[in-house]
């Protein structure tokens, strides 16, 4: 089991104090939830923050792309310093490709569903 909060529900002006406590705090990586203000109705941020926060430690960064055409995000957050990368299968009809983009880019790979859709719909990405 790996313990990756997020820092979505972190005051902004705390996100460098939030994520140096969770560092010191043992866990064993750092979750950042992106929502593009189109996917889903929320924007957050980008991986300008997540470049910003990188030098606050070697944890493992995954971030969660909760946007429309995940795969124009991939390289940026990529070059931020983010090991993890997720996708939602309802953003594209290329799960598939988009899984395989990311492991040759020596990314961790994984793929979300929103609350309605069936877990049926990840079953060619398995």
């Amino acid at each position: 089991m790996r313990i990756t909060p997020s820092i979505l529900s972190c005051d902004p002006a705390e996100f460098r104090p939030a994520v140096r406590a969770m560092v010191a705090a043992g866990v064993d990586g750092i979750h950042f939830d992106v929502m593009d203000g189109q996917f889903v109705p929320p924007i957050t941020f980008g991986a300008d923050l997540v470049r910003s926060l990188r030098p606050e430690g070697t944890l493992p960064f995954d971030v969660h792309l909760m946007t429309h055409t995940p795969e124009l995000h991939f390289d940026a957050f990529h070059k931020a310093g983010c090991e993890r990368i997720a996708f939602h299968v309802e953003a594209t009809v290329h799960s598939h490709r988009l899984m395989q983009e990311l492991k040759s880019r020596g990314l961790e790979a994984s793929i979300a569903l929103n609350p309605g859709t069936p877990a049926e719909a990840i079953y060619p990405v398995l």
